[in-house]
């Protein structure tokens, strides 16, 4: 079931991420029902990864200790992609769970990257208080010491080879106000935030290789095909995102046909990740003619299925509309359409959206 797009604010402060368009309550409310019913472990996970494939949505931090609740410690492997941001405090009563401190341990270390704020000394301080003895409450600041940080954008990437894809059309040189640097554009925030996913999460999986794809009328590309993880390759990842994702440097055009082609067209790739401001605005010349009379929304959707293999290689879908000139109706078109794009390919929809409060977010109807 798709769901209809109603703006739920995602915050960009560091501090938390405000849902990025989680499930509904009711929606998880019932997965966990439905989990609750099973007698066995196995039964119970293979409710849950069924209920998580059936919508695109994520869930927020008050989701995850819903189902965190079931006592099954194997439920946060398959719950990680669609996290959208797990919040100290929610950390916290997740680790109170733990009816060990080995246990405790256990779901810190699986977790602890998917903590917003995770590298906050108060929040360090926090979470290192739930263990008791000394022994653990050491064990416990190496594991959050050496823990990457989430990003509000990408999550916490558990692909092992992977393609980034960004769009650098002039949507992406808008401004939009960073609860951390008050005005920016919008591809520099998802610059600082790649950035981020180079130099601490990429480098943590043996074997893992990426490229990147940066998008307007033409594309970019980093490499010929997928690229190890080396310092001398990083390194130049780096270089590759501060030089081509320049919000002065931005150009007309969003051609995502052609960038998702060469995204999929990786050498064994497994996940592409889409960050993208607005909906495509042109395609290849040389198109069957029955797709003539498509829009460009319906044929790269076509497209991508046939790409990703109907979900086999899952593509992730973020929508940067915080900020900016577009209206609520093109922002709210922005987020259908890489909703669904996600959907057809099995990955996890994700919305920035700027700073706001609780109060202030609308809830997801789901139609």
């Amino acid at each position: 079931m798709l769901a209809k797009v109603v703006p739920f604010l995602f915050a960009v402060a560091a501090a938390q991420c405000y849902g990025g368009m989680p499930r509904i309550g009711a929606e998880v409310d019932t997965l966990v029902a439905a989990i609750n019913a099973k007698e066995s472990n196995d039964d119970k996970l293979k409710e849950l990864n069924e209920g998580l494939r059936r919508s695109s949505l994520g869930l927020s931090s008050e989701d995850v200790l819903k189902i965190a609740e079931l006592r099954v410690v194997e439920t946060f492997h398959s719950i990680r992609p669609y996290v959208l941001g797990i919040t100290t405090d929610h950390e916290v009563t997740l680790l109170q769970f733990a009816a060990t401190e080995e246990e405790r341990l256990t779901i810190l270390d699986l977790t602890c990257d998917l903590v917003v704020a995770v590298h906050n000394a108060a929040s360090i301080a926090k979470i290192i208080d739930t263990f008791t003895s000394v022994r653990y409450q050491e064990q416990a600041r190496q594991v959050l010491y050496g823990c990457p940080r989430f990003s509000c954008v990408y999550g916490n990437i558990d692909a092992k080879k992977l393609t980034f894809v960004v769009e650098t059309s002039t949507s992406m040189g808008e401004t939009f106000a960073d609860g951390d640097v008050g005005q920016q554009p919008r591809l520099s925030y998802v610059q600082k935030e790649l950035d981020v996913v180079i130099k601490e999460q990429l480098p943590r999986m043996e074997g893992r290789e990426f490229n990147l794809i940066s998008y307007s009328d033409v594309s970019a590309v980093w490499a010929v095909d997928l690229q190890t993880c080396t310092p001398e390759k990083l390194f130049s990842a780096e270089k590759f995102v501060h030089e081509m994702l320049d919000a002065r440097k931005v150009t007309a055009g969003r051609d995502l046909y052609s960038a998702l082609q060469l995204a999929f067209a990786q050498n064994d790739v497994d996940a592409v990740y889409l960050v993208s401001a607005g909906l495509p605005t042109g395609f290849p010349t040389g198109l069957p003619y029955s797709l003539g009379q498509a829009s460009n929304e319906e044929i790269t959707l076509a497209a991508a299925k046939a790409w990703c293999r109907e979900g086999e290689v899952p593509l992730h879908t973020v929508a940067l509309v915080a900020g900016g000139s577009e209206s609520t109706t093109e922002k709210a078109a922005t987020r259908d359409f890489l909703l669904r794009l996600a959907h057809v390919c099995g990955g996890v929809f994700r919305s920035v959206e700027e700073e706001t409060t609780h109060a202030q977010r609308a809830p997801v109807e789901v139609v």
